[in-house]
């Protein structure tokens, strides 16, 4: 399995939504977010504008603000001859807006929260672009492995047994269930003999991470926690705040040169994972404040969104060759994960 060094992750970022072809058939298109907020959607509108820029497309941009009847009145609102990208508040108004698509024989993108399958299997026109969420646990899990069989003292007290806290997203939602129950049966196969101490729904939010990883921290001795697993990067940030506040994971910049140097710089520090490599998360791991995350690459998914709702030829056979990614005759497009880690980083 791939890794990905942070200089390489950038200049991949950078340059990617230059890969895209121009040959479009619709240069205007509707996109819908379910919250602009989120860290990672945030860095997937970025990106699709960025995209867009270079194609000459119009986007108008709908933020929902996690608002389900406020993002469904702003679609049914507009044209809905228009192709969309919807990234949707609720999974379960998929069909409703497949349906109002299909009356003007126009194409809807479903991004990043998937809808049930036979949604995108009744119209043709209807396409979903997103990353397996049960393969970031997988992988997530196995960056974990590598990392501690590196670092065998992460393993504080050397009984064997890694006290883990594992933070999760929405408790409905399909990215929380299957990543958090993927990374837990991944280890175990693995055979890390981990011990979840604590577990809490954190809504993939930073600032209910940071308050409810501070009230874990009323429940544990900081000591005794020896590894933090994260649905995502804006929950590992948080806890790595939490963590800062309590002289934790301060990073290579606040710790003296001497202790550097002689390899005490993990005394004070417990390792935190994460999932989508949104920027602050890659600043984190290269200040040695976090161990690691897995790219959810918003800039491919954002390039692929805009090809499918609006490239001239959407056959599976020209996708593919187009965006080098996997297309299924179904409609589903994967965009792959990759590894980052402190010690995966392929430029040093």
């Amino acid at each position: 399995m791939k890794s990905f060094g942070l200089k390489a992750l950038n200049s991949l970022i950078l340059v990617s939504s230059l890969t895209v072809g121009s040959a479009y058939a619709d240069n205007f298109v509707n996109a819908y977010f379910y919250d602009l907020d989120d860290a990672f959607i945030s860095n997937v509108d970025v990106a699709l504008k960025e995209v867009a820029k270079h194609n000459n497309i119009i986007l108008n941009i709908n933020d929902a603000k996690n608002d389900a009847d406020k993002q469904k009145e702003a679609i049914f609102s507009h044209d809905n001859s228009d192709p969309k990208i919807v990234n949707l508040v609720n999974v379960q108004d998929a069909k409703a807006v497949v349906d109002a698509a299909k009356k003007h024989n126009a194409r809807v993108v479903f991004v990043n929260r998937q809808p049930d399958e036979s949604v995108i299997k009744s119209y043709d026109k209807a396409w979903y672009v997103g990353s397996d969420a049960a393969a970031s646990g997988k992988m997530q899990a196995d960056l974990i492995a590598r990392v501690l069989k590196e670092h065998p003292t992460f393993d504080k007290n050397k009984d064997g047994v890694i006290n883990t806290i594992l933070i999760k997203g929405q408790k409905e939602h399909q990215d929380t269930i299957l990543r958090s129950s993927n990374v837990i049966d991944e280890l175990a196969a693995r055979k890390v003999n981990i011990k979840k101490i604590d577990e809490f729904y954190a809504d993939f939010d930073k600032k209910k991470a940071v308050q409810l990883f501070t009230a874990a921290l009323d429940r544990h001795p900081i000591h005794e926690i020896e590894l933090v697993i994260c649905n995502n990067d804006a929950m590992a940030l948080g806890v790595i705040q939490a963590l800062n506040d309590n002289g934790f994971n301060v990073g290579k910049n606040n710790i003296s040169l001497i202790d550097y140097q002689v390899g005490n710089k993990f005394v004070n520090y417990i390792p935190v994972f994460g999932i989508d490599a949104i920027p602050e998360a890659i600043d984190a791991i290269a200040e040695d404040k976090m161990e690691g995350t897995i790219l959810n690459d918003y800039t491919r998914l954002a390039e692929a969104s805009l090809a499918i709702a609006t490239e001239s030829d959407t056959s599976r056979q020209a996708l593919t060759s187009k965006l080098q990614l996997k297309v299924s005759q179904d409609g589903f497009v994967d965009v792959p994960y990759k590894m980052l880690s402190r010690i995966h980083d392929e430029n040093k």
